[in-house]
């Protein structure tokens, strides 16, 4: 009886493990362990896809010096890895270098994990969101936003904004031109 308890927590465990692992692949975000040495333990599919190392590459020779640049290495080891050991968890940007030597911006959350089972006692996680798409879509709305103005200012009109939620009413460079005014 006792053993069929035990084999049923087993199976549960074995069963709550699974749907973790899944709900981690099925990210879009690389995620990654790393032990505190800078060898990648572990990283998901997205992550591996990113950094163009295939699926079924053996990641023991990986170190987190195959992932960025020496001059983020510098940044990372003098200011991220202080700050995570002290506080446990570190949120910044960062940018990982590809197998292909393509620079990738990126939104890094760390976590500092306590466990004996590693060689100083702890071991890293990591989740990475791509910002590329991000910043195209910023470069693309700046842009956008440029010829708007310069369209106004060839046509010799302006364009407002009201925020009914804020009472803000926002003048464009071309409406204070149009009133002789000073404007921002």
């Amino acid at each position: 009886r006792a053993h069929r308890a035990l084999e049923a927590q087993r199976r549960h465990a074995q069963a709550e493990h699974q749907q973790l692992v899944s709900v981690v692949e099925a990210s879009p975000n690389l995620i990654v362990v790393g032990r505190s040495d800078g060898q990648v333990q572990w990283m998901n599919t997205s992550g591996r896809s990113l950094l163009g190392i295939a699926a079924d590459e053996d990641l023991s020779a990986y170190t987190i010096q195959d992932m960025f640049s020496p001059e983020e290495l510098v940044r990372i080891y003098e200011e991220d890895m202080p700050a995570l050991v002290r506080a446990g968890r570190w949120q910044g940007e960062r940018t990982l270098r590809s197998r292909d030597g393509d620079s990738i911006p990126v939104e890094v959350a760390s976590h500092l994990h306590h466990d004996d089972g590693f060689p100083e006692g702890y071991y890293v996680t990591e989740i990475m969101r791509d910002l590329r798409p991000q910043l195209e879509q910023e470069r693309t709305l700046r842009l956008s936003e440029r010829r708007l103005s310069t369209a106004e200012t060839i046509a010799r009109v302006g364009s407002w904004e009201w925020n009914p939620e804020t009472d803000h009413v926002q003048w464009s460079r071309g409406l204070y031109q149009l009133y002789g005014m000073a404007g921002s």
